[in-house]
């Protein structure tokens, strides 16, 4: 059976997989540090695709998730929204968020009386979110909640009348890559065994961004995707001084990958459920890859294409922070350090 991590607020716990998936975190996790200015720098020094986007409202940025992005204000946390498991948060008046498919708690929240609307649709219940969905969930504008499907996704939106619009506006799809430049399809998706070319070692001296595009492996009913479906789950880059740090950590890290554990799984899921493929950019302007893997009990590590460094906090911490907020992972809980060192810290 496989083991799933899921990360909670006030501590962390290794629990047999039994949660379900929602389009958010679980009400555990709504109070997540909110997002810091390495991981959501304006996206308009960044690639050539995130220019073509119209101007958002001042303070506001870009989520994105499969082939559609939507325009949040700044200061919303990745926290998710209780669109099943709402009732966990009700009376803690949880922050706004930004919520995608992940583990939540599986308690039965109370569904709606006849002619009324779901009850986690209103702000009193659920309070303040956008979350993406999948349209299979069946999800519908109700009570304080607008529900646009764009292809296969649903972006659920939560807020006030006059926010709920304003949101609704920014929402589009995508045929080509996100805000951040990053392709909102690639191979690992259908091969999770997926290598980059080689490096250059010079990039790690060089680099002057790094983009982490985070890309799901596997269907919520744990089948292989198709080659041509949209997979990205999310996007964070970072630039300066912390591009800079993360990649001489990486090129100063020993080889091995890890920290693995394969007898914690079976060999089918040893990839896990996503992984992130790093795009390091230059000042010549030719990018360089790396794939960071972290979901599964093995094969963890950074694969530069030539060799694999074990993750640290220093060396990969940062493509784990906004957006790319992991709510659970198979293998080690030593990774917790790594991925949530504040969830671990707080569990000690």
């Amino acid at each position: 059976m496989r083991m799933q991590l899921v990360i909670a607020l006030i501590a962390a716990a290794v629990t047999v997989a039994g949660c379900a998936d929602d389009s958010s975190p679980s009400a555990e996790q709504s109070a997540q540090p909110e997002p810091s200015a390495t991981a959501t720098e304006s996206p308009t020094a960044g690639p050539i695709e995130s220019q073509q986007l119209p101007p958002l409202p001042e303070g506001w940025r870009w989520e994105s998730y499969r082939d559609v992005v939507v325009g949040v204000p700044g200061d919303w946390a990745y926290t998710g929204g209780r669109i099943s498991d709402w009732c966990a948060a009700e009376g803690k008046d949880p922050k706004p968020g930004v919520g995608r498919p992940g583990a939540v708690l599986t308690i039965g929240c109370p569904q709606p009386s006849p002619g009324e609307p779901d009850p986690g649709s209103l702000l009193k219940n659920g309070g303040t979110f956008v979350a993406f969905a999948s349209t299979q969930q069946n999800l519908k504008t109700e009570g304080d909640r607008d529900v646009l499907t764009l292809g296969s996704t649903a972006v659920v939106i939560q807020a006030p009348e006059a926010l709920r619009a304003q949101i609704a506006e920014t929402v589009q799809q995508r045929n080509d890559a996100d805000h951040n430049g990053c392709p909102i399809t690639h191979p690992i998706s259908s091969d999770p065994s997926w290598r980059p070319s080689p490096v250059d070692p010079a990039v790690f001296e060089d680099v002057t961004s790094m983009t982490a595009c985070r890309y799901d492996l596997r269907t919520a009913s744990n089948e292989p995707l198709p080659a041509d479906a949209p997979t990205l789950v999310s996007s964070v880059r970072v630039s300066g001084a912390k591009a800079r740090s993360t990649a001489a950590a990486i090129a100063a890290s020993p080889t091995g990958g890890g920290p693995d554990d394969p007898s914690s799984c079976t060999e089918e899921t040893w990839y896990g459920d996503e992984a992130i493929v790093v795009r390091l950019d230059r000042p010549d302007g030719t990018p360089e890859y790396l794939v960071v893997r972290y979901s599964g009990c093995n094969h963890n590590g950074i694969d530069d294409g030539t060799v694999v460094h074990p993750l640290t906090v220093d060396n990969a911490r940062p493509f784990f922070s906004g957006s790319n907020w992991i709510s659970s992972f198979s293998g080690p809980s030593s990774k917790m350090e790594i991925i949530h060192p504040e969830s671990a810290t707080a569990a000690k």
